[in-house]
């Protein structure tokens, strides 16, 4: 939902720049070769590439003009991501942690059970005796 809302203020922002007659030609020129028109789709595929890589490189390509406003929505964005992931990062951390606490008796047991074992393995010497069996 956030990556939607703003990809449209992005939207907003580039369709302007190239709606806007700042290249010559519009949409009602007769110039549409030069003319390529920037779908919310790719809009928003420009959006999920910036906060893959990190860089705003390709949106601020696009919105060449309005450089300002592309660069605040920008941060806005990467700030918005980074506390949505560092949210997504600790909740799955408690959930994780709410699983460990829940298992650890049985997780006890079985740890302590296995000592036992190995334990019940291995020759019991008196303490004298058992210097000369770590020797041999």
């Amino acid at each position: 939902i956030i990556i939607i809302a703003f990809g449209c203020a992005f939207y907003v922002l580039i369709a302007h720049e190239q709606g806007d007659g700042s290249s010559g030609g519009g949409v009602g020129s007769d110039d549409d070769d030069d003319y390529s028109p920037l779908g919310l789709r790719h809009v928003l595929g420009l959006l999920i590439t910036a906060a893959m890589k990190g860089e705003p490189d390709h949106i601020m390509i696009a919105a060449e003009h309005f450089t300002f406003f592309a660069m605040m929505l920008m941060y806005m964005f990467g700030v918005v991501v980074v506390l949505l992931l560092l949210n997504l990062l600790i909740a799955r951390f408690a959930k994780t942690f709410d699983i460990v606490y829940e298992n650890v008796d049985a997780n006890f047991k079985v740890a302590f059970s296995r000592v036992v074992v190995e334990g019940c393995k291995k020759d019991i010497m008196p303490p004298p005796f058992n210097l000369v069996r770590d020797m041999a």
